[in-house]
């Protein structure tokens, strides 16, 4: 396939098998509604979509629908695995890995994977330990473009580029996040010839929430959010502009990967990507947010909802 600025950008669909999001306020699309999305994909030139054995049934829908949409070679898949349930002996496990690729593979419809992922960053030993040499091999029969890793720190992240078989890194990147870039992450990877995917663009959502809709659980974000909404009036943006655009400008190369529960919002974020961007953003947005904690930045540590 000829490469364009559209392979850039991953659609991705944990919202078409689950609910998610902290501003998700529609839920899970219906089967119709995942159509509708998907076409609006196609329709933007989007061709890659980023799913996970964890996302409900994301790959069956995906399986079902991509077809009725695109040719099978112009689409490209990435899927997250987990080892939680390897267990046994190393040939047992290793066994059970190959019938779960192949699993995956059958469920998608494709005869390999644009990339593979561990969904765990703990699961990283995984690569240099007994079943090595079966990741080897699922890039040896051409099953998998590349092996890699969904990373939550820069430790992880920087242990992830220093293994031989990690070809691609699934890593949070926002306007408030600077974890990352500090730890020289973009240019180590641009070095390696590692792809780079860049999700929580919006951080769940909470970036483009309404500062009157925050939830009282998330109050330590307020600050950083009222800096935002102040950041964009200045530059006459809206927040989902100012956070497309800064990572797209900020960190050239990386893929750019974002979720939606509706078509409109494909259609909206691709039509951003494709615009300009005020020459200030990007030295704005680091000078503004170099100090937010990692109780903002990461997901997993914000406080559970109350029923």
């Amino acid at each position: 396939m000829t490469e364009s600025w559209h392979d850039t950008i991953v659609l991705g669909t944990a919202q078409l098998g689950m609910s998610y999001g902290i501003a998700n306020t529609t839920g899970r699309p219906s089967e119709e509604q995942a159509l509708t999305l998907l076409q609006s994909a196609a329709a933007a030139g989007l061709r890659t979509f980023d799913t996970a054995w964890g996302y409900g049934d994301s790959e069956t829908l995906l399986g079902r629908l991509l077809p009725r949409i695109y040719r099978p070679d112009t689409v490209r898949l990435i899927t997250k695995f987990s080892l939680q349930n390897l267990d046994g002996s190393p040939a047992n496990a290793a066994d059970r890995l190959r019938r779960d690729l192949e699993a995956t593979l059958t469920r998608l419809g494709v005869p390999r994977l644009e990339a593979l992922l561990l969904h765990r960053e703990g699961d990283l030993p995984a690569f240099s330990g007994a079943l090595a040499p079966v990741f080897a091999d699922f890039l040896r029969q051409g099953l998998v473009g590349r092996l890699g890793v969904s990373v939550y720190s820069p430790a992880r992240c920087l242990e992830a580029l220093a293994s031989p078989l990690v070809g691609a890194i699934e890593l949070p990147a926002n306007i408030l996040d600077r974890r990352f870039e500090r730890e020289g992450v973009f240019e180590l990877a641009r070095r390696k010839g590692v792809a780079l995917y860049l999700r929580s663009i919006f951080l769940q959502g909470l970036l483009v929430m309404p500062l009157a809709a925050l939830p009282s659980r998330m109050a330590q974000a307020a600050p950083y959010l009222e800096r935002l909404r102040r950041l964009c009036r200045d530059l006459d943006l809206a927040p989902a502009s100012a956070a497309l655009l800064f990572v797209r400008e900020a960190y050239p190369g990386s893929h750019i990967l974002f979720g939606a529960e509706r078509a409109d919002q494909v259609s909206h974020n691709t039509r951003i990507l494709a615009g300009p961007s005020p020459a200030p953003l990007v030295a704005l947005g680091k000078k503004l947010f170099h100090d937010v904690p990692e109780a903002v930045l990461n997901p997993s540590l914000w406080p559970a909802a109350t029923a």
